[in-house]
């Protein structure tokens, strides 16, 4: 008895939050008359202090083998002494389930779209997809969470944004993508970071960056300086003439793109630099330079 007037309480408390039914518009791709759950978004409009209402319409049960949260919210029992309007939510128009204000609005019709449309009705932008991978993480839509992932590498997102690559790494625990976000970021000088950047990547992320970054470049001086040391092979002859010529290729041809002001070489592409240009990393294919020494 007291449970059921628990649920009477909660729902009168949902109904209350509701805005009026006559402020209720079904929206025009994603309510499916043939559907068999509704709900509705509430939204407040400060400006003029009112409330609406967008109803959708579809049968949820499709999305259990998709999504954890769908799965539970199913596989809940229903005690067939429950009130009507319990019973009733969301299987009747008027009598809609309420999404929790957390979700916005555009969260909810993006994963509504992902999952009852088709790929063409997919929208491309970058503020769809972030609000269909916060969602789906909500949600628990593994597959959702793998076409986000898919659609960002497609436009190689690390490498034109790794600030905010970086942020979604860590919002959404994909931990593949922190490595490649933050060697672009190392690529940057940390005076360009902008204060966005600096936000998306955090206190503590800086600090690494900075430290990592300070390391980064006491070892190019060190390298500029000393080249590495010629290690002699079955192709060098003279040993002396060999390493003579390391030294003088090092700084003829290395040591100015250690210090280039607008094409830094990395560390790390050096030995594909010294590879045949076919072997060559695609980072270093603008060098031109011989890639062997023949030593007589």
């Amino acid at each position: 008895m007291h449970e059921a007037r628990s649920t009477l309480s909660t729902l009168e408390e949902r109904i209350r939050l509701r805005p009026v039914p006559s402020t209720w518009t079904r929206h025009p791709r994603l309510y499916l008359p043939n559907g068999r759950h509704t709900f509705i978004i509430c939204e407040f409009d400060p400006q003029t202090a009112t409330e609406s209402g967008t109803l959708y319409r579809f049968s949820a049960e499709n999305f259990e083998l998709r999504s954890d949260f769908w799965k539970a919210i199913f596989s809940l029992p229903r005690q067939n002494d429950l009130p009507a309007e319990v019973l009733n939510e969301g299987l009747i128009p008027t009598d809609p389930i309420i999404i929790p204000r957390e979700i916005t609005k555009d969260m909810f019709e993006a994963y509504l779209i992902y999952l009852l449309l088709g790929p063409p009705d997919h929208p491309l932008s970058n503020t769809f997809l972030i609000n269909l991978l916060h969602i789906c993480d909500m949600f628990g839509t593994p597959d959702g969470l793998e076409y986000v992932r898919q659609k960002f590498a497609d436009r190689n997102l690390v490498a034109h944004d790794p600030a905010f690559v970086f942020y979604l790494a860590h919002r959404y625990h994909m931990a593949d993508w922190i490595g490649p976000a933050f060697e672009m970021l190392l690529k940057r000088e940390p005076a360009d970071l902008s204060a966005r950047d600096s936000g998306y990547i955090g206190e503590f992320g800086l600090r690494v960056l900075y430290k990592t970054h300070g390391k980064i470049a006491k070892l190019r001086k060190r390298f500029a300086y000393t080249p590495p040391a010629y290690r002699s092979d079955l192709a060098c002859e003279k040993r002396e003439r060999c390493h003579d010529a390391w030294d003088s290729f090092w700084g003829k041809i290395i040591l100015p793109y250690i210090h280039h002001p607008d094409y830094p070489i990395a560390l790390a592409d050096i030995p594909s630099f010294l590879a045949p240009p076919e072997h060559r990393s695609q980072h270093v294919h603008f060098l031109q330079a011989p890639h062997a020494l023949v030593c007589g």
